[in-house]
């Protein structure tokens, strides 16, 4: 596990202007350089392993002025630059918070989206977890990265965490597991990653457009989902995630579950706002995983539908599938000709599937 301390850069020019700086390098107001010094301050008795700061003035001179004389790393990471606001940069802020909710998977004009941002801090985060495990470590940053840690870490929607109320705070913290080789976990959800080819971009099918995903997965354990029956017994959702997460991986390393292959079977998905096509497959170990995590848990988990979203509506969100009750709500079969139809229209004859 990684702790992260997250702190928001110091005030610049443009905060105080009211305008929104995306990449542009704007420097620190002199209000923002005596806000630096008491970050310094505030975590003078704190022992961090290195500091993280975007490649951006007001992120690294945040930090280099917090940590002036400390020996700790400060290490800079374009990864960790805010989202690009292209055509919209240094624009009223009130301008391009109301755009914000539109540029979750649609890049502002001429910039990025908040799914591109996000997988920005992901790629940070995977590389974290390789030389950081056990330690602590401080990132200095903007608003995009802490975004991407509340999805990633927080477990939230992309959208959900973009548009919920911000109010500056003291730092905060955000706790990173890790989970043995090959497995991964993110968005409180320990997952199998797959790597997938051979499938057509994109389709329509029954009137409906899809986009091939990016990134496939098998979802093992829906983290957030079990996390409230812990909480219920009395511990808090830092001792119930950590408890949860020791279990998980230790049942990871007994019984290593892997992916055997595919059944077959296609079915659509829908659920609100979101669709998508779903290939279902098989794990091996499932079973024995499973009844070890509930009998060191005390819970009585349902192993979920094991499958792999291959598409998604262009608005790119998946469809959480955590039981049998969802797979029969939130997913439709196939007759043996909507099957023989689908599988031709995304190519599934090519269709590989192999682990990472």
């Amino acid at each position: 596990m990684i702790t992260i301390i997250f702190e928001a850069h110091s005030t610049t020019l443009d905060n105080e202007n009211h305008v929104s700086s995306g990449h542009f390098d704007v420097e620190l107001s002199p209000l923002g350089l005596q806000q630096s010094e008491e970050l310094g301050e505030r975590y003078k008795d704190a022992q961090f392993d290195a500091v993280f700061c975007s490649d951006l003035q007001r992120s690294f001179d945040t930090a280099e002025i917090a940590f002036a004389g400390r020996n700790i790393p400060i290490i800079r990471d374009s990864r960790l630059r805010e989202c690009d606001y292209g055509d919209l940069t240094r624009h009223p802020s009130s301008e391009v918070d109301r755009e914000k909710p539109l540029r979750i998977v649609t890049p502002f004009p001429g910039g990025e989206s908040y799914v591109q941002t996000a997988a920005r801090v992901l790629d940070f985060l995977e590389d974290l977890a390789k030389d950081y495990d056990g330690k602590t470590v401080m990132i200095i940053g903007h608003r995009a990265n802490q975004y991407g840690l509340d999805q990633w870490i927080g477990g939230k929607w992309p959208d959900e965490a973009v548009t919920a109320p911000w109010k500056w705070q003291p730092g905060w913290t955000y706790k990173l597991y890790i989970s043995p080789a090959p497995y991964a976990y993110k968005m409180r959800v320990v997952a199998l990653p797959l790597t997938i080819s051979g499938l057509n971009p994109r389709i329509e099918f029954e009137g409906k457009p899809y986009i091939a995903k990016t990134e496939a997965h098998i979802s093992l354990v829906m983290v957030r989902r079990l996390l409230p029956t812990l909480i219920e017994k009395g511990l808090s959702e830092e001792l119930a995630e950590q408890r949860v997460m020791e279990t998980i991986n230790k049942g990871l390393e007994f019984f290593n579950p892997r992916f055997e292959g595919l059944t077959g079977a296609l079915r659509l998905g829908q659920f609100e706002d979101r669709y998508s096509i779903v290939a279902m497959a098989k794990v091996s170990n499932i079973d024995e995983f499973y009844d070890y995590v509930n009998k060191e848990l005390g819970l009585a988990l349902e192993i979920p539908p094991v499958h792999i979203t291959l598409y998604t509506a262009p608005n790119e969100k998946a469809i959480g599938l955590v039981n049998s009750k969802d797979l029969a709500s939130k997913t439709n079969d196939l007759s043996s000709d909507q099957q023989d139809k689908l599988k031709e229209s995304i190519n599934y004859s090519a269709l590989t599937v192999s682990i990472g």
